[in-house]
C-alpha cells in the first residue's frame, strides 16, 4: 500500500501538476518536466530524456550545472538498453515509476557498463525513473538521481500520481506543437491547392485542412477506408527516409504521384521531436511542373530563357551575351528539353499570364 502523502507534499504536487500542464509558447516541455519533478522529489540530478534509437537521437535536458551530460550523450544512447527502467518498458511493457535500488543490487548496478561509462563520473548510485508510454523502441521520461541508495515510499507515491499527469501533459504539448507547426505552414501556403498533414506516433495522419483530405482521397483512394491509416506509398517513403542519414534528409525529398495531366507532389519535412513528419501536398498541372523546373535553371539558362521570352532570336541572344551561335543553340535545346516543349509558342504560353519568378 502506498504511503499517505503529507499536506506539504500534496501542495507541492498540486503546484507541480498545474505548472506541468501550463503550455507556454517558447518554453519546452522538457524544461517544465525538470522543474516540476525537482519540486516534488529532491535529488542531485533531474534529467528529462527522449530516446529514439532507430533515428540515433537522444535528448537529455537537465537542471542547471550539469553540462557533463552533453559529453556522455553518445555513450548513453549506445548503452541505454542496459537501463533497468528502459528494459522494463521494452520487454514487459511496464511503464510508470521504477527505482533502480528496487530492481538491482548495488553490485549489479555498478557492474553495468552503463554505470561505468555514464553514471559513475556523476556519482549516481540510485535513480527513480518516470516513464511514459511510447512506441517501441522509443523511450520518454524523467529521472531523479541521488548519490546514495534509497527513495522513500511517500516519494514514489507522489511520483506515481505525477506520472499520469506527465503523460497527459506531454500529449497536450505535442498537439500544441503540431497546431503551431500547421498554422505556420498554412500561413506560408501559396495557393488553395496545398494541404498539410502530420504523422502520428501510431502510424496515422493528422490532417490539417480540407485540401489535404481532398488530395488524399483523390490520389490515395485506399486512404478513404481508414482516415488514420497512412497510404502505402507514403508509408514506404517514410520508412526509407527514416533509415537514411541526416544529410540526405536535408534535401527535402519529394514523392510524385501522377494522375493524367496532373501530378501530386508530396514533400516531407522531419520534425525534431519524436521523429514525426510534416507532409505537404501540392497538386500541379504539367505547366506548373514546367515552371517549377525553370526555377532550378542555372543563371545562364535563366538569362537565355528570359531573352527567348522577349522574342530575341538565337543570333541576337548570342550577340547580347557574347556567345557563339552554336553555344546559344545548345542552351536553347537544353531549355526546350528540360521544359518538355517543342516550339517557341509553347514556351511563351507557359508565362502568358505573368513573367517567370526565379
Amino acid at each position: 500500500m502506498s504511503s499517505p502523502l503529507s499536506s506539504a507534499t500534496l501542495r507541492c504536487l498540486i503546484g507541480a501538476v498545474s505548472d506541468l500542464h501550463s503550455v507556454v509558447d517558447g518554453e519546452s516541455f522538457s524544461s517544465r518536466a525538470v522543474r516540476t519533478s525537482s519540486s516534488i522529489v529532491q535529488g542531485e540530478l533531474h534529467v528529462y530524456t527522449e530516446i529514439d534509437p532507430s533515428a540515433g537521437r537522444v535528448v537529455l535536458d537537465a537542471d542547471q550545472g550539469h553540462a557533463e551530460l552533453a559529453a556522455v550523450a553518445s555513450d548513453f544512447l549506445r548503452l541505454q538498453h542496459q537501463h533497468p527502467g528502459i528494459q522494463r518498458q521494452r520487454t514487459a511493457g511496464e511503464f510508470g515509476v521504477h527505482t533502480i535500488s528496487r530492481l538491482l543490487t548495488t553490485r549489479e548496478w555498478r557492474n553495468l557498463e552503463l554505470y561505468q561509462d555514464v553514471y559513475k563520473a556523476m556519482g549516481v548510485e540510485d535513480q527513480v525513473v518516470v516513464t511514459s508510454p511510447m512506441p517501441t523502441p522509443m523511450a520518454l521520461g524523467v529521472t531523479i538521481s541521488r548519490n546514495r541508495r534509497g527513495f522513500k515510499s511517500a516519494e514514489i507515491a507522489a511520483l506515481q500520481i505525477y506520472e499520469k499527469h506527465f503523460t497527459r501533459a506531454f500529449e497536450v504539448q505535442q498537439r500544441f506543437d503540431d497546431q503551431v507547426c500547421m498554422a505556420d505552414s498554412l500561413a506560408e501556403s501559396r495557393s488553395s491547392g496545398e494541404g498539410f498533414a502530420i504523422t502520428n506516433c501510431d502510424g496515422g495522419l493528422q490532417v490539417a485542412c480540407p485540401t489535404a483530405n481532398k488530395l488524399l482521397g483523390r490520389y490515395f483512394p485506399t486512404g478513404r477506408t481508414n482516415a488514420r491509416a497512412l497510404p502505402g506509398p507514403l508509408k514506404h517513403r517514410l520508412a526509407r527516409l527514416s533509415s537514411d542519414d541526416e544529410t540526405s534528409l536535408r534535401t527535402s525529398p519529394v514523392l510524385r504521384v501522377p494522375r493524367g495531366e496532373r501530378e501530386l507532389q508530396v514533400s516531407f519535412r522531419r520534425q525534431v521531436r519524436l521523429n514525426r513528419w510534416m507532409i505537404r501536398f501540392e497538386e500541379q498541372t504539367r505547366d506548373d511542373r514546367r515552371r517549377d523546373a525553370a526555377r532550378s535553371f542555372s543563371p545562364r539558362l535563366k538569362t537565355v530563357l528570359e531573352l527567348l521570352r522577349k522574342g530575341h532570336s538565337e543570333k541576337e541572344i548570342a550577340h547580347t551575351l557574347g556567345l557563339a551561335v552554336t553555344t546559344t543553340h545548345g542552351y536553347v535545346k537544353q531549355i526546350f528539353r528540360r521544359l518538355d516543349v517543342h516550339s517557341r509558342s509553347e514556351l511563351m504560353a507557359l508565362w502568358i499570364r505573368e513573367p517567370p519568378r526565379f
